[in-house]
């Protein structure tokens, strides 16, 4: 797995150096190729998203996000390639909670399912069948 940090500074590096770890843990034991993982040096969200996965040159993207559950939620659209919508299907949802439970400690796990679950309305329904909680529909998303 090839890094692209830029003109990223040692000290904010550092920052990404558990996640980096942690991607590379998790993409060899799944079986899942990872080129490359390219380090965006600005604030979080600048743009427009924390993180993306690139389904034809398996890479991810990290704009300040370097949270474990970012990494789960990009590794699984990797498992998960869908060139036909490239966004957040039935089978990344199952796929991306899978990771999310093997990977994060429970309740840590429970809180990026519930988040997934929030954010994207096809994950609602596997969130409730796992827990038994209902999610409310978020009509922000309906799309996804």
């Amino acid at each position: 797995m090839n890094i692209e940090r830029g003109t990223m500074s040692d000290e904010r590096f550092k920052r990404y150096e558990p996640v980096l770890r942690f991607i590379k843990r998790v993409a060899d034991a799944e079986g899942v190729v990872v080129n490359l993982v390219r380090l965006h040096d600005h604030k979080a969200g600048s743009c427009g998203v924390d993180a993306e996965a690139d389904m034809e040159e398996y890479s991810i993207d990290l704009c300040g996000a370097w949270d474990r559950a970012t990494a789960l939620h990009e590794i699984a659209h990797l498992v998960v390639i869908d060139n036909a919508t490239r966004h957040h299907t039935r089978a990344w949802a199952v796929k991306v909670m899978e990771l999310n439970e093997k990977y994060l400690p429970a309740a840590r796990a429970e809180r990026a399912n519930r988040r997934i679950a929030l954010d994207h309305n096809k994950a609602r329904h596997l969130y409730r069948q796992r827990t038994g909680k209902r999610i409310p529909r978020n009509v922000a998303n309906i799309a996804w």
